[in-house]
């Protein structure tokens, strides 16, 4: 039973409960919505949908949504609050179907991430290898507003999807797809004057990326401590992160002041 389902109101005659199946065909369902939208030739063509542009990287295989909801780097920002968890969305079920929840999205949202708590149930063994705790998931999908990268990162575990999550010059790889049916994509925060930006880009060079930019690799401790890097790995991730390493006086910035500046960037 699920246990965050608020009660529902059940309707009947006599005593004798309804049959909702019989009202099946006329409920304005995603299966009913996209039926209709087919027999009356509504495609991706007449919705100005069109293929993703050619790029560099091989494994991007989504729509790329009409002119007017992108900008011109291919990249696409869903309008509601939780722009991660939806990002995530387009890209596993599609912006087809990621436009049928527009008007319904804060119940649909909630629901989804209910469902996906009752899903992840059966794959704590998964969620242990990483160190994600079911506990922690659920806290963060039934009470915040807004997920984190570890939640993106439950996601990608659940639903046999790969997304490579870029953050100022930081990306995380959650390279979870095990088969030819799961999805992938890219999701960028960008630093704005007033907020994160957070978009699915369509049009990505993957290798530049990963040559130049640093891995994290772990979504709940992104940084060791000080004492758990040389020198020498500090500069290499200075180099990565567009940090100088020298001061004012041309001499190499010491150890501790590195990583402060590391600490600002991820």
């Amino acid at each position: 039973m699920n246990k965050y389902n608020t009660n529902k109101m059940s309707l009947s005659h006599d005593n004798a409960p309804i049959n909702f199946k019989l009202f099946e065909p006329y409920m304005f369902t995603d299966t009913n919505i996209l039926t209709i939208r087919n027999k009356n030739g509504i495609t991706k063509e007449t919705n100005k949908y069109r293929s993703p542009p050619a790029s560099k990287s091989k494994n991007i295989n989504m729509t790329l949504p009409s002119s007017s909801s992108s900008d011109k780097t291919n990249n696409y920002t869903p309008f509601q609050k939780d722009k991660l968890f939806w990002c995530f969305y387009i890209i596993y079920t599609g912006y087809e179907n990621y436009e049928l929840h527009k008007t319904d999205h804060f119940i649909f949202e909630k629901q989804f991430k209910i469902n996906t708590i009752e899903k992840m149930a059966a794959i704590k063994d998964k969620l242990k290898i990483f160190k994600i705790k079911l506990a922690d998931i659920e806290e963060e999908f039934v009470y915040q507003n807004q997920i984190t990268v570890k939640g993106l990162q439950a996601l990608c575990l659940c639903y046999n999807v790969s997304i490579l999550y870029v953050a100022k010059r930081t990306y995380y790889d959650f390279n979870y797809r095990n088969d030819e049916d799961g999805k992938t994509g890219v999701i960028v925060k960008e630093e704005t004057n007033y907020n994160n930006k957070i978009s699915i880009k369509y049009e990505c060079d993957i290798d530049t990326i990963k040559t130049t930019y640093l891995h994290i690799e772990n979504s709940q401790k992104p940084i060791k401590s000080a004492s758990g890097y040389t020198i020498k790995e500090l500069q290499e991730m200075c180099k990565k992160l567009d940090i100088i390493i020298t001061n004012e006086h041309g001499k190499n910035k010491l150890k501790n002041a590195l990583y402060e500046e590391i600490l600002t960037k991820v």
